[in-house]
């Protein structure tokens, strides 16, 4: 039962990814920003130690701080009891996980320290939950393969699959308009079209625009 139920759930993963795919080949926007980490993995990137920040903000300050206490302060971490090895709820049980082979009998020192940081980092960010993401990479690269995406960047490959929230410019469409059927800019109907849509929110100028 509990293989099928593990299966179960990455199929959800694989369809997701799928639908995501479907979506941007389609060039149906998804409203939603997807997290920086989640972006390199679609585009087959390693998640790298500043990329922490975006997925757990306070683990990031926390270990760059741990970093200045040792390298800027000439602090000690052994008065912390660390060792090479974090702890993580799998289906409501708690798992300690060895961050390097026997890394729950391997003491964090300031020699290895460094080390230590970019396992955790690395744990965090692309092997905890790499199965799931190898299932929704399955899915989304049915629609689009990583040739496709592959020379974009993290901001880029966001704007590809959300769009861009920003602020229309109104004078940049208002000189770009093609008016037919005997309509032009000087008439009072056409003056107030524009009057309306610029008391608009961003969010209702761009459904106008997708209209």
């Amino acid at each position: 039962a509990g293989s099928l139920r593990d299966r179960s759930h990455l199929e959800l993963f694989e369809f997701a990814g799928k639908m995501l795919g479907k979506a941007l080949y389609e060039k149906i926007l998804y409203q939603s920003e997807l997290a920086p980490g989640f972006l390199n993995v679609l585009l087959g990137r390693t998640n790298s130690l500043d990329d922490l920040y975006h997925l757990d903000a306070e683990l990031y300050r926390s270990l760059m701080n741990l970093k200045r206490y040792v390298f800027q302060e000439k602090g000690s971490v052994d008065e912390l009891d660390l060792f090479f090895d974090t702890e993580w709820v799998v289906q409501g049980k708690r798992i300690t996980e060895d961050l390097i082979p026997q890394g729950s009998q391997t003491r964090v020192t300031n020699a290895n320290l460094l080390i230590y940081i970019y396992r955790l980092a690395n744990f965090k960010q692309n092997v905890k939950i790499q199965e799931h993401c190898r299932a929704f990479l399955k899915g989304f690269r049915v629609m689009i393969p990583l040739e496709w995406i592959r020379m974009f960047n993290t901001q880029e490959l966001q704007l590809l699959i959300s769009g861009d929230r920003r602020q229309i410019d109104l004078n940049d469409m208002q000189r770009h308009v093609v008016y037919a059927s005997g309509y032009h800019p000087s008439q009072p109907y056409v003056q107030a079209f524009w009057q309306v849509v610029a008391e608009m929110s961003a969010e209702d100028q761009a459904l106008l625009l997708k209209f």
